[in-house]
C-alpha cells in the first residue's frame, strides 16, 4: 500500500526560523503529495469546516499560507481532485456536499479502525489537517510545546479517538470557547511528528535533542573537573601555608628529621604530586608514606596553632 505523505520531487522546503517554525511545517504539509483518495478526503475533513449557511464549507488556512502558488499546489497534490477548479486564495470555500461525502468516508475508516481493521493512514491525514487548521508547534531550539485548537463536541470526540489510536498522549484544557489539545516533552513531540509523516522534522528534532544532551554532559563534566581542580589547589595552598608557619614559628625540636625533610620538599616543590615528591627522597618514599607524613604535619599544626583555620585535610594526590 503506498504511504500517504510522500514528498513530491523538486520541492524545496523553506528553512524554519524562531516562531515561524510551525508555519514552515504547515507549508511542507500543504506541499506534500498525498496519493490515496481516502487520505485526501480525511485531510480535507481535518482542515475545513462547514459554514453556518450549510450550503458551503471553507478551508481554514492561516493567513500566511493563503498565497496563490501554495493554494494551487494544495489543490493539486493534497486535496480531492474535485476541488481543483473551485479554490482560490481569496475564496477558499467549496460545496458542503464534498465535505459531507469526505466526512462519511473518514467516519467509516475510523469505525473500521475501532473494530480492529488497520486504517491509520487516514487518521494521520486527518490529524495533519487538524494541525494545519489550528495547530502550533514551538521551535524545538526554544522549547518543547505543541497545541491544537479543537472546536465542537463531535470534533473533540473524534480527536480523542484518533489520538488514542495513534498513541499520542495529548492533554486537554479549556481556553475561552474551545478546547486545546497539547503535548509537552521530547518523546511526545517526536511521536507526533512521526504520526503526521514529518519524518525529516522528527530526525532533525532528535539530532537537536542528542546534541543538547551531549553538550550538557560535556558541560557537567568540565564543571566537575574544574571544581575538583579548584578544591585541590585551595587545599594545597593551605597546606603550604601551614608548613611554612611550622617551619618558621614551631620549636625545632617538635619536628623530627623525617617530617622536616617532607616539609622542606613540599615547600620547595609545591606543584609535585605525592608520588613525584616521594621520588625525590633517598631512598624513595611511597605515595602513602608521603601522605602519612603530610597528615602528621597537619595534625601538628592543629595542636600548635589551635586558633588557625583548617577546613579540610590535605589532598591525597595532585599538586
Amino acid at each position: 500500500m503506498p504511504r500517504a505523505g510522500s514528498r513530491e520531487t523538486g520541492m524545496t522546503p523553506r528553512p524554519p526560523a524562531g516562531r515561524d517554525y510551525h508555519l514552515a511545517l504547515k507549508r511542507e504539509i500543504l506541499e506534500t503529495r498525498v496519493p490515496l483518495l481516502c487520505c485526501r478526503q480525511a485531510f480535507l475533513v481535518g482542515v475545513s469546516r462547514r459554514l453556518a449557511a450549510g450550503q458551503s464549507a471553507r478551508l481554514q488556512l492561516p493567513k500566511a499560507l493563503r498565497e496563490a502558488p501554495l493554494v494551487e499546489r494544495l489543490s493539486r497534490l493534497t486535496l480531492p481532485r474535485s476541488l481543483a477548479h473551485d479554490l482560490t486564495p481569496a475564496r477558499l470555500t467549496f460545496p458542503a456536499g464534498i465535505r459531507q461525502q469526505a466526512w462519511r468516508r473518514f467516519a467509516r475508516h475510523l469505525a473500521d479502525h475501532l473494530r480492529g481493521i488497520p486504517s491509520r493512514h487516514c487518521l494521520r491525514a486527518w490529524l495533519r489537517g487538524m494541525f494545519v487548521r489550528g495547530g502550533y508547534l514551538q521551535d524545538p531550539a526554544l522549547g518543547y510545546h505543541l497545541e491544537i485548537m479543537v472546536r465542537g463536541r463531535t470534533r473533540l470526540r473524534v480527536f480523542r479517538l484518533v489520538a488514542r489510536a495513534l498513541r499520542l498522549p495529548f492533554r486537554f484544557c479549556w481556553r475561552r470557547d474551545h478546547v486545546v489539545a497539547y503535548l509537552k516533552g521530547r518523546a511526545g513531540l517526536v511521536r507526533f511528528l512521526r504520526a503526521i509523516d514529518a519524518f525529516d522534522r522528527a530526525m532533525a528534532f532528535q539530532d537537536l535533542v542528542a546534541t543538547r544532551q551531549l553538550l550538557g554532559a560535556v558541560n557537567r563534566q568540565v564543571n566537575f573537573e574544574a571544581a575538583n581542580i579548584q578544591r585541590a589547589v585551595s587545599a594545597a595552598e593551605r597546606q603550604i601555608e601551614q608548613i611554612r608557619r611550622l617551619l618558621a614559628e614551631a620549636d625545632p625540636e617538635v619536628l623530627s628529621d623525617a617530617l622536616r625533610a617532607v616539609a622542606e620538599l613540599r615547600v620547595k616543590f609545591p606543584e609535585d604530586s605525592l608520588e613525584k615528591l616521594g621520588q625525590r627522597f633517598t631512598p624513595p618514599l611511597s605515595k602513602s608514606a608521603v601522605n602519612h607524613r603530610l597528615r602528621r604535619l597537619d595534625d601538628l599544626h592543629r595542636k600548635l596553632f589551635p586558633t588557625a583555620r583548617s577546613d579540610e585535610a590535605p589532598p591525597e594526590s595532585g599538586t
